[in-house]
């Protein structure tokens, strides 16, 4: 039998509890600081209808905890116990019949808690009325079920995943510096995606990293031509072959295609943008198509198709767009996909608010999306797939945009993080899934296992204002760059 969700009902249940006893599922050692506010139990054996329906507590510090508990009439009160200090925060909530009613089913239908062991910041206590009887449970945080999940959606009571942290590893350092003052902010790393090569633009210069052979040297050429006009390369973008041979670089002055091996200029036009139109600087560029043909640019309100080879223009795929923010095809070169935003602030873009997605041979786009803001897109290595991150929600939506459906799966973030990513990539394999997102103290990378959305590591890279670019590997190595330097991180070794 289900619990009633009223509360006349529920004192009879309490009262019931002294024939039925109490069950606890506790195969896990509480710590002291939750057996020192635990009376619950008490209540129970001596029939005191001011037992709670439901109480949950889990630790975000030391001496810290986060407690949620909901009286038998639905009152919810969460908050943050800073033990022998103070309450902080707090969320505070009626559950109407209804809500009241889905709760009780979840507690109801609560799996069976852990056994073993667990450091105390991954225990999560639940306690709570379930078919007459007061059950005591306790559950990891690093692995939290999704019926446990819900009581926290239910009550609106804060939630985290316990995210363990990782190092990655120093790959390569670069010690050049292609012009005095060189700058560590970052406009484009790609990884070629059938060799071993990548190129990075930025306050730096243009740079090719060998990461066979670990090797780094910037883009000599471009050097010699007064038109690569580096003392604005902070915001000049590259893009490089699938075979990793030629690299495209667009200046405000140029765009140029160079074979970096021979130190040859392929070939060489005009800039992306009219600097004197007034509009927003922002260029880019793209690399796709079934053998990597085709040169897709972004600037001045249009989208275009060049031939990689000889720079010709091939076709018009938009007019009179927003500034482009997010621009890149998917490791098959089969679709491209833009990302764009009629807001704007100061002249510069921000977030993205539409998304269009082409076919690589195809002049009309296949598919269009508006919706909120978004400040981040992931593209699935195949194209079909596209993970939206919307500003200060905590789900990820799910387009494919072949089919034409949308989903919502969880953002789990690491205590204290905000609740959006900015950067997202999934392995060229498919199953795991990386995101790139802040807290008021680091940069973090998240890496999720892509098949269930379980967050497996969290590696912090870096500090609030720096800039940092990523990539995958062919072999699915996940590579990080900031300022000079490049990082590895091995997700497929990651337990699920």
């Amino acid at each position: 039998m289900k619990l009633s969700c009223h509360s006349s009902t529920l004192r009879f249940v309490v009262m019931a509890i002294l024939s039925f006893g109490v069950v606890s599922g506790f195969a896990v050692n509480l710590p002291d600081e939750i057996k020192e506010s635990d009376r619950f139990g008490a209540f129970t054996r001596s029939g005191d209808t001011n037992a709670p329906l439901l109480a949950m507590d889990w630790f975000s510090g030391p001496r810290i905890i986060e407690f949620c508990r909901v009286s038998q009439s639905g009152k919810v009160s969460s908050a943050r116990n800073v033990i022998n200090w103070a309450i902080q925060g707090g969320h505070w909530a009626q559950l109407d019949q209804t809500n009241l009613a889905f709760l009780t089913n979840a507690i109801n239908s609560l799996p069976s808690p852990v056994s073993g062991n667990l450091p105390k910041e991954r225990i999560l206590a639940v306690r709570g009325f379930r078919t007459y009887q007061w059950c005591e449970l306790v559950y990891d945080r690093q692995n939290i079920p999704k019926e446990v999940e819900k009581l926290y959606e239910i009550t609106g009571a804060y939630l985290e995943w316990f995210i363990p942290k990782i190092e990655g590893k120093s790959f390569l350092q670069n010690s050049y510096d292609s012009r005095s003052g060189g700058q560590s902010e970052i406009e484009s790393f790609h990884i070629a995606t059938a060799a071993p090569i990548a190129v990075s633009s930025g306050g730096n210069g243009v740079h090719i990293w060998d990461l066979a052979h670990k090797t780094v040297q910037p883009l000599s050429i471009l050097i010699k031509d007064p038109k690569a006009n580096f003392n604005l390369a902070l915001w000049n973008p590259t893009a490089i072959s699938p075979d990793g041979k030629i690299i495209v670089y667009a200046s405000e002055y140029a765009t140029f295609a160079v074979d970096w091996k021979a130190d040859k200029i392929l070939w060489e036009t005009g800039p992306l943008v009219d600097m004197e139109s007034g509009d927003c600087l922002t260029k880019k560029l793209a690399i796709g198509g079934d053998k990597g043909q085709y040169l897709f640019v972004a600037g001045a309100r249009k989208v275009e198709r060049w031939d990689l080879a000889t720079g010709k223009f091939l076709a018009t795929l938009a007019t009179n767009t927003p500034t482009s923010q997010f621009f890149e095809t998917s490791r098959d070169g089969k679709t491209l996909i833009a990302g764009f935003n009629d807001a704007a602030i100061g002249g510069c873009i921000t977030m993205s608010s539409s998304i269009s997605v082409w076919k690589a041979d195809e002049e009309i786009p296949a598919a269009h999306i508006e919706t909120k803001q978004f400040t981040g897109i992931g593209v699935s290595s195949d194209g079909k797939k596209l993970a939206l991150s919307i500003f200060g929600n905590q789900k990820l939506l799910l387009w494919n945009w072949q089919k034409g459906t949308t989903n919502e799966v969880p953002l789990r973030t690491p205590y204290g993080s905000f609740p959006h990513a900015y950067a997202m990539f999934w392995s060229p394999d498919r199953t795991r899934f990386t995101a790139y997102m802040d807290s008021p103290s680091a940069h973090i990378v998240v890496c999720y296992d892509a098949l269930n959305w379980k967050p497996l590591a969290q590696w912090p890279y870096g500090s609030p204002g720096s800039s940092a670019k990523f990539d995958f590997t062919s072999d699915g190595q996940f590579i990080g760059m900031q300022g000079r330097q490049l990082s590895s991180l091995d997700v497929k070794s990651l337990a699920n």
